[in-house]
C-alpha cells in the first residue's frame, strides 16, 4: 500500500501520515459541515502534485455549483490538467447505468484518486457499491465518499461496515470538529479535533501530544524587590515550577509578572506574556510606565481575543511562541472559561496548558482574580500559590504578599508588607 498525503493542514498528523491507496474512505456529517469541501481539497492538493485526479458529481450538487462554491478557496485552480470533472447526476436522470458511466471515465482517465459527492443520490444498492469497490482496488485507486450522515445513522447503515475509513464532520454550539471514527490499518484516536475554515480551505487542530514533564535543579529568580523575605534560596523557585498568583484588583498581580519576565530578560532568556486582559500597545505602555525594557527581542507579548478562539488552535500557536522561551506568564487566565460551553473542557484546557509547559521545562506564573475563583481553578496543580490582597487600617489601605504554599522552597508563613512604587512592587523586610 502507498500513502498518499491529504494536504490539508493538520489532517494528515490525525491519520497519521495520510491516505492509503487502495483503500475507500467516506467523509460524512451534517448538512453543510464542509464533507465536500474537505473532499475536493484533498483532490485539488493531488492534482497540484502531478496525480491524475476524478471528481464525480451527483444530483445534489451539479458541477457548476461546485466551481462556484469552490472559487473562493486559494486550493482551486480550474486550469490545472490533472484533475477532471464528470456529472453522474445527468446520467443518473436519464435513467443511464451510473456505474458503467463511472468506470468508463475511469478507465479513460486512470485516476489516483477518485471522488464521488454524495454517492446515496446515484444509489442505494450495498451490490453496486461493493462491486464498485472492488473494481476501484483492483485499480489501485483511493476513492473518497461523501455523504449526509448524522453518527447515529451512521452506525446503523451498511455502509460505515463497508469502507476503510471514516472521517466525520461536526459542528456543535458553532464549532466545527473533526473525528477520524474508523481508518483499517492505522492506529488512529477518535478524538474531535477542531477545524474551521479559511481562504486556503479547511484547517484542522490535531489534539495536542504532550511529552514528559522536564525536572530541573535549576534555580529561577522571582525578581521582585525583597521576595527574598518571604521566599529563600534568594527569592528562587524550582525552574520549570507553575506558580499561581491571585489576589484582588490593584493588588500588583501583573507587576509581579512583569518583574519576573525582567528578571529574566536581564539573564538574556527569552520570555513569552499571554493575556487576557489587555492588549500588547496596553501591556507595554503601562510596563514602560513602571521602568520595565521589553524591548530587547527577548519577549514575546500573546494577546488573546476571546471571540471566536478555537483552544486547539490557540494551544498550537503557544507550542509555537515556546520555542527557546524560558519563563511565561499567563494574565488574566480565568478568563479562558468563556472559550467553552461548559466547565469540564475549560479544566482539561487548562491542565493540558500547565503540562505544555511542564514538558519544554518552562517557568510560568498564572495570574488569576480572587473573583474570579482563580484559587480553585489550577490550585491542586500549582507547585507554588502567592496571594495579593490589600487591607484598611487606621483609613490607610495597604497592600499585602502571602505565600501560601512553594514546592522546593523556603517560605515564611503570613502575610507581609508590599507596596506599588515607581519602580514596581516591592516587598518590605
Amino acid at each position: 500500500m502507498r500513502t498518499i498525503s491529504s494536504g490539508v493542514k493538520g489532517l494528515d498528523e490525525i491519520l497519521g501520515g495520510g491516505f492509503f491507496r487502495p483503500s475507500v474512505v467516506l467523509i460524512a456529517g451534517g448538512v453543510g459541515t464542509g464533507k465536500t469541501t474537505l473532499a475536493l481539497q484533498i483532490l485539488f492538493n493531488a492534482a497540484r502534485t502531478g496525480r491524475k485526479c476524478l471528481f464525480i458529481a451527483s444530483i445534489s450538487e451539479p458541477i457548476t455549483a461546485i466551481n462556484r462554491f469552490l472559487s473562493s478557496f486559494s486550493f482551486f485552480n480550474p486550469d490545472l490538467e490533472t484533475i477532471h470533472f464528470a456529472d453522474a447526476g445527468e446520467a443518473f436522470m436519464a435513467k443511464e447505468d451510473v456505474f458503467s458511466f463511472i468506470r468508463e471515465n475511469i478507465d479513460i482517465i486512470k485516476p489516483e484518486i477518485v471522488v464521488i459527492d454524495s454517492f446515496l443520490s446515484i444509489t442505494e444498492s450495498k451490490e453496486d457499491l461493493l462491486s464498485l469497490f472492488s473494481y476501484i482496488k483492483r485499480r489501485n485507486i483511493l476513492l473518497l465518499l461523501t455523504e449526509v450522515f448524522t453518527e447515529d445513522n451512521l452506525n446503523e447503515h451498511y455502509i460505515a461496515s463497508l469502507v476503510d475509513g471514516v472521517i466525520f464532520l461536526d459542528a456543535e454550539r458553532g464549532r466545527r470538529n473533526l473525528a477520524v471514527l474508523k481508518m483499517r490499518g492505522r492506529a488512529i484516536s477518535t478524538k474531535k479535533h477542531a477545524f474551521k475554515f479559511t481562504s486556503e480551505g479547511i484547517e484542522v487542530f490535531p489534539k495536542l501530544s504532550i511529552a514528559e514533564t522536564k525536572v530541573s535543579e535549576r534555580r529561577v529568580n522571582i525578581g521582585v524587590k525583597g521576595i527574598e523575605h518571604v521566599l529563600g534560596d534568594g527569592g528562587s523557585v524550582l525552574e520549570g515550577s507553575i506558580i499561581l498568583v491571585t489576589g484582588e484588583a490593584g493588588t500588583g498581580k501583573t507587576l509581579f509578572g512583569f518583574h519576573f519576565i525582567q528578571a529574566g530578560i536581564e539573564k538574556g532568556e527569552k520570555g513569552l506574556i499571554i493575556s487576557l486582559n489587555e492588549d500588547k500597545p496596553t501591556l507595554e505602555r503601562n510596563a514602560r510606565h513602571f521602568g520595565f525594557d521589553f524591548n530587547k527581542g527577548l519577549l514575546k507579548i500573546l494577546s488573546v481575543p476571546l471571540i471566536d478562539l478555537i483552544p486547539d488552535e490557540h494551544l498550537i500557536k503557544i507550542k509555537e511562541e515556546l520555542k527557546g522561551v524560558k519563563r511565561v506568564v499567563v494574565d488574566g487566565f480565568p478568563h479562558y472559561i468563556h472559550a467553552f460551553d461548559n466547565e469540564n473542557e475549560y479544566k482539561i484546557f487548562m491542565r493540558t496548558l500547565i503540562s505544555l509547559f511542564r514538558s519544554e521545562g518552562i517557568t510560568s506564573i498564572f495570574i488569576g482574580n480572587t473573583a474570579q475563583g482563580a484559587h480553585a481553578d489550577i490550585a491542586h496543580l500549582a507547585d507554588g500559590i502567592i496571594i495579593l490582597s490589600s487591607e484598611e487600617e487606621m483609613g490607610v489601605k495597604r497592600r499585602f504578599i502571602e505565600i501560601v504554599k512553594m514546592r522546593g522552597s523556603a517560605h515564611t508563613i503570613g502575610k507581609k508588607l508590599c507596596d506599588i512604587t515607581p519602580n514596581g512592587l516591592e516587598i518590605s523586610p
